[in-house]
């Protein structure tokens, strides 16, 4: 949402990540959650638009702090819970791993954007 730089949609955003990521399995639902999640957190600076349908999103900033994972099971919803869920090893284990893959994403965009 950060390198678009303009207002998207949940089916945007999926569709963007289908292309980038063609073996992740992607569902528009999951995508709009997280996209909810990072605009209505205290952590980043957005601008949606609820006058239309599908809401647009539009990321203008965001602070690293957001995939720090002590603070990720306070911003699941009951579904994300579910489906981290597991033996309490295994499932630490997912979400750092998933942090991990979101902060180095975050990172790589970040020096492009400097360096560009």
């Amino acid at each position: 949402m950060l390198e678009n730089g303009g207002a998207l949609t949940a089916p945007d955003v999926a569709d963007i990540m289908r292309r980038k990521y063609p073996d992740m399995h992607v569902e528009q639902r999951a995508v709009y959650l997280i996209m909810r999640s990072i605009c209505f957190s205290n952590y980043s600076h957005a601008i949606v638009d609820k006058s239309v349908r599908p809401m647009t999103f539009r990321l203008v900033s965001m602070d690293s702090r957001f995939f720090k994972g002590r603070m990720a099971y306070d911003r699941m919803d009951e579904v994300s819970k579910e489906m981290v869920s597991g033996n309490r090893m295994d499932k630490e284990e997912q979400t750092r791993e998933l942090h991990r893959f979101a902060r180095s994403c975050f990172d790589a965009m970040v020096r492009r954007c400097r360096t560009s």
